[in-house]
């Protein structure tokens, strides 16, 4: 009779292993939820601020489409409409289209194909500190077997800050130039992996802890006699 008893008193009971079940059930939905806004929010917190002043005068992060008062052009530019798309085109060599950007990257959306010709990217760069920008030059072909219209990078991986870009037509070929793509995502993406990593391996595991619970639950086995 004491034998019965001492059984009956060390079987757990299902309503006594639901609270485990409701524990572990919250605590994996709790860490997919902070997974999902890490990598949701993460970009905007590592987003480099932007000078207030800084619109009147410079482009900043996102599309600008041209025309637009803050780049400049020098020489016999004009308006093209094409369809839906607009651009700023020259054929005379040694036009310029200038402008100042905020931002660690840049791209231009443009016009290229057998119209199209050689480009000289000159570009101005901060060098975070109070020393003299940095200047570099690109050339670039926009020579195509066929006509089309793509995104092509300028500069990337800069130093948070003011730059400002050239483009300098070296032929009598067409430039046509419909956007301008400005980026401001810090040097150091690479950095984010490894949290986030961590974020999806601890969501897993929390997953998998929540089903043991519910197959002890449900009174299932494991496989290895533990039920």
């Amino acid at each position: 009779m004491q034998l019965q008893d001492s059984i009956t008193t060390s079987r757990s009971s299902p309503e006594s292993q639901e609270p485990t079940l409701w524990r572990e059930t919250l605590i994996a939905l709790s860490t997919l939820l902070a997974l999902i806004w890490w990598v949701t929010v993460l970009p905007r917190l590592a987003a480099i601020a932007v000078p207030e002043d800084a619109a009147s005068t410079a482009l900043l992060p996102g599309t600008t489409v041209l025309p637009d008062p803050r780049v400049h052009t020098a020489g016999d530019w004009v308006v093209q409409t094409i369809g839906d798309e607009r651009f700023v085109a020259t054929r005379n060599e040694g036009d310029t289209l200038r402008f100042a950007f905020v931002g660690t990257r840049v791209a231009l959306v443009v016009r290229t194909g057998p119209d199209a010709g050689p480009v000289l990217v000159r570009l101005w760069s901060e060098t975070g500190s109070h020393g003299p920008a940095q200047v570099s030059e690109t050339e670039l072909d926009l020579g195509r077997a066929s006509t089309g219209i793509d995104t092509i990078p300028l500069a990337r991986g800069l130093v948070p800050g003011s730059h400002v870009v050239e483009l300098r037509n070296l032929s009598t070929a067409e430039l046509a130039a419909g956007a301008i793509v400005v980026g401001n995502e810090p040097g150091v993406w690479w950095a984010w992996l490894g949290p986030i990593a961590l974020g999806i391996v601890a969501s897993v595991w929390c997953f998998y802890r929540m089903w043991r619970a519910l197959v002890r639950r449900l009174g299932w086995s494991f496989g290895d006699g533990e039920r």
